[in-house]
């Protein structure tokens, strides 16, 4: 068997391995500095205390009731109803709904207000009755969409 070995005109062929290794060390350095770690979505850094441990009784979060206003379009006025019962008419008992709807957050402070009105109410007759909500200091105040007409079949 014969081995074949390459020469040029200025001696043997020798392959040198450092300039090789060297290379390889900057393209291990460079991807190692272009690496981006992927990131947890989702995760928040929370610090909780230490200072207090389970509980051992839970207690249930107490109910609230809602203030229900309820606003109808009745013989070409608009009878205002609290809590289900009729209290008035607007503009005309505007004080008497105001006392009301005092008592009632008296009563319960906490309690958010639920305005719902019939789509044949005047839109003045709403803001005055959001006013006296305002006037009664009731923070949270929500409307209450009326329901579609659902079609028959027949």
């Amino acid at each position: 068997m014969r081995v074949l070995r390459r020469t040029s005109r200025w001696g043997p062929f020798k392959m040198e391995f450092t300039p090789m290794i060297d290379v390889v060390f900057l393209l291990l350095v460079f991807f190692l500095c272009t690496l981006k770690f992927k990131t947890l979505e989702g995760k928040l850094a929370t610090y909780l205390p230490k200072d207090r441990g389970p509980q051992r009784h839970w207690e249930l979060p107490v109910p609230r009731e809602d203030i229900r206003l309820k606003l109808s379009a009745r013989g070409g006025q608009c009878v205002c109803a609290v809590m289900g019962r009729p209290v008035g008419a607007l503009p005309e008992d505007r004080g008497r709904i105001y006392e009301h709807i005092r008592r009632l957050r008296r009563a319960m402070p906490e309690s958010p207000a639920i305005i719902d009105a019939d789509p044949a109410v005047a839109h003045g007759h709403v803001v005055t009755l959001v006013d006296e909500c305002i006037r009664a200091r009731i923070d949270e105040i929500t409307f209450a969409a009326a329901l579609p007409a659902l079609a028959r079949k027949g």
